[in-house]
């Protein structure tokens, strides 16, 4: 995981040569038990006393997150493909799953803050750091997976949220007003 952190375009490239599927599993499965102990310290005093909630939410919280990165990954690569991009959506899908490798410091960092280190503010300072590194690495595979510029990348990666939030106002603006909630 060093080279991802350290030179991440370099090391993005060299995996297009190879087949990463069994590094990205394993990096996203300590990311997601990072992610997974950070909502246990979050709400560790509603889950200390219900336990059963916390497990039932393990299964849903891991099939949402893959579910997300599997509709979040066709967008992209679609996209991609639509600006002449090379790449393989399923190579796409595994760089995605390395680019979490910065989550796994969250579960770390909510352990030192729920043990007293009282500061929330640079709490959430870094897990936005934190954040906004897996999306520097998101653009990086991209670029280097499809050999793109920047600027393609960018706007690869700006399609999937852009599409959701069309797709969503659509099916608003279709629905009757009936489905949804009075606020």
């Amino acid at each position: 995981p060093l080279p991802l952190i350290t030179h991440p375009f370099k090391t993005f490239r060299r995996l297009t040569l190879t087949n990463p599927a069994g590094s990205a599993v394993l990096v996203f499965a300590i990311a997601l038990i990072s992610v997974i102990g950070r909502l246990y310290t979050r709400h560790a005093d509603v889950y200390s006393t219900n336990m059963s909630a916390f497990l039932f939410l393990v299964p849903s919280y891991i099939l949402i997150m893959l579910t997300g990165l599997a509709i979040f990954c066709a967008i992209w690569h679609l996209t991609a493909d639509m600006l002449g991009g090379a790449g393989r959506g399923l190579t796409l899908f595994y760089f995605v799953l390395l680019s979490t490798l910065p989550l796994w410091l969250t579960g770390p960092l909510s352990v030192l803050f729920y043990l007293g280190l009282s500061m929330p503010a640079i709490y959430e300072i870094i897990q936005w750091f934190l954040i906004l590194w897996s999306i520097f690495l998101i653009l990086a595979s991209m670029k280097e997976l499809y050999r793109f510029t920047i600027a393609k990348s960018l706007l690869t990666l700006l399609a999937a949220p852009v599409a959701l939030t069309g797709i969503a106002w659509g099916l608003f603006k279709l629905l009757p007003k009936t489905l949804f909630l009075p606020w």
